[in-house]
């Protein structure tokens, strides 16, 4: 990857995370002076909408023949498998944005500044994570995914099963580190398993399918608190805490299945 391109898209990844951190602080303290002021901080993006729709030119759109019959390649199966298993991470760990504030503010553990300091505790240590991710890959290879829902996991269930406000940060700051696992190697491990034409089109379904999960994982979360007889705040991330282990556990035992038939096939071809 040359040089230029990669600090690019460091420093776009990096823009990300500072908001991330930046705003649910906003957010929080604005909160705590009225809940009303908390709105507020869209005044930001009318700001930047202007000054997009203003400056931002529009990318000439070409498209060739062989480009428009490349775009007609199916995907394989395996990317839409890849698809789905996105979806529930994302319908999983978006509880943690749901429910940490009522935990928090509901069990008298702190107040909206502190439900928005734990969302930035989350942020920041994927902006920390981030930094090192290449180093982490290379470590984990292809357990990168399964360790990264294992450790959103521990971190959840770190956050509903404490009661002190430093180790619930704690707990954030864990599922930060395997939120930021996950996606980057999902989106690589997407990346490959794509046709070379197809990939922009399978990111773009996996953002689409990513947003869905987090959509609805209030009503499925709801749902099920319900079923049990508890209301929002601890009991869900709790139940979001065992699903992400139990699909860690799953993935990993997937990838070691596949790694040893695609060891046997090499020894049969050796020989």
């Amino acid at each position: 990857m040359p040089k230029g391109k990669f600090v690019l898209e460091l420093d776009g990844a990096t823009d990300i995370f500072i908001g991330g951190i930046v705003y649910p602080l906003l957010g929080g303290f604005l909160c705590a002076t009225g809940w009303r002021n908390t709105f507020l901080s869209y005044l930001v993006g009318v700001v930047l909408f202007l000054f997009v729709y203003a400056y931002l030119p529009e990318p000439v759109k070409v498209a060739t023949e062989g480009e428009k019959e490349c775009r007609k390649i199916p995907l394989p199966g395996k990317v839409y498998v890849m698809e789905f298993v996105y979806f529930i991470y994302c319908n999983l760990y978006f509880v943690f944005f749901i429910d940490i504030a009522i935990q928090i503010v509901g069990e008298n553990l702190g107040n909206a500044a502190n439900a928005g300091l734990a969302v930035t505790a989350f942020t920041l240590a994927g902006l920390l994570t981030g930094l090192v991710f290449g180093k982490i890959a290379q470590l984990l290879k292809c357990m990168t995914i399964p360790v990264g829902w294992l450790v959103t996991g521990l971190g959840m269930a770190v956050i509903s099963g404490v009661y002190d406000f430093s180790l619930l940060l704690a707990g954030c700051f864990i599922g930060g580190i395997g939120f930021i696992i996950v996606c980057p190697a999902f989106f690589t491990e997407l990346s490959l398993a794509s046709p070379p034409s197809r990939v922009a089109f399978s990111i773009a379904l996996a953002c689409v399918l990513g947003g869905i999960g987090q959509f609805v994982a209030p009503f499925v979360f709801d749902a099920i608190s319900g079923a049990f007889g508890q209301g929002p705040g601890r009991f869900p991330i709790r139940i979001s805490a065992i699903a992400l282990m139990a699909g860690g556990v799953l993935l990993m035992l997937q990838q070691y299945a596949q790694n040893t038939q695609q060891q046997f096939k090499s020894a049969n071809l050796k020989r």
